[in-house]
């Protein structure tokens, strides 16, 4: 039997602005071993195109959400808290985000950026939906504000970029780890101590599409297909087989985004 992956986080919209063809890309990729795959919200634009894609292919999941680049929008925190209201809430939306911090690129000021993450933090406790958080260069400051919220929240750190310690950190806080295609890079030793150490129930694997193409096509557009490279290599970091990783990860995806 074929194995069957998991994109648990990639972006239809930036996919089709690099390329008209994406969703064909995309159909292609169910063809060929994609079971699930989870479009991810990153500024609350053209919900209709995203719910669209979701109407046609079953196997797409829907989140909504604001990421840390939103605060340098104009009126940024009055547009996100009636997109949250609009959207945040809708049937087919099954997790906030992407939101988080990102102290890499110093989108607008700190404060604002852990505003706005504060701001969807209690909307997904309000609403009891995972979060999807994106941290960068802001391990302590992530941590010390989801803390408070421990117990209450559950969720999943995407495209994990950190250390062992952080990761450990982020599952006692309730969240599952996800490793993207830039743990196969040449200098991404430290992800590869992180997922040999990670509990497999607490793993989830992603494309992060159109970016971080795996190797060997660093560099080009990624797209959900190349999903299968991605668990083989973690397979291998692992000293499992491919398919009890994609079953786990299976598992791992349906208990936090469908079980709902």
């Amino acid at each position: 039997m074929a194995v069957e992956y998991i994109d648990s986080h990639f972006h239809y919209l930036e996919m089709l602005r690099k390329n008209p063809e994406a969703m064909q890309i995309i159909k292609s990729a169910f063809s060929s071993g994609l079971a699930n795959a989870l479009d991810a919200g990153v500024d609350g634009e053209d919900m209709e195109t995203r719910l669209g894609l979701q109407r046609e292919f079953p196997g797409i999941l829907t989140a909504f959400g604001y990421s840390p680049h939103w605060v340098t929008q104009s009126d940024w925190k009055a547009r996100a808290r009636t997109g949250l209201e609009e959207w945040g809430n809708y049937p087919d939306i099954c997790a906030i985000g992407e939101t988080g911090l990102d102290y890499h690129w110093n989108y607008g000021k700190p404060g604002e950026q852990e505003e706005l993450f504060h701001m969807q933090i209690d909307f997904a406790e309000n609403c009891r939906k995972p979060l999807i958080i994106h941290s960068r260069n802001a391990d302590r400051q992530t941590h010390e504000i989801l803390l408070p919220h421990k117990g209450r929240i559950n969720g999943v750190l995407h495209c994990f970029c950190s250390d062992t310690a952080f990761a450990d950190k982020m599952i006692d806080a309730g969240l599952y780890i996800s490793f993207a295609g830039n743990i196969t890079y040449k200098k991404s030793e430290m992800l590869r101590t992180t997922a040999k150490t990670t509990p497999i129930d607490r793993i989830l694997l992603e494309t992060d599409s159109p970016y971080l193409s795996p190797e060997p096509f660093r560099g080009k557009d990624n797209s959900p297909a190349r999903m299968g490279i991605i668990h083989e290599y973690v397979a291998k970091i692992k000293g499992i087989s491919v398919e009890k990783l994609a079953e786990q990860v299976r598992i791992n995806f349906t208990r936090l985004f469908k079980n709902k």
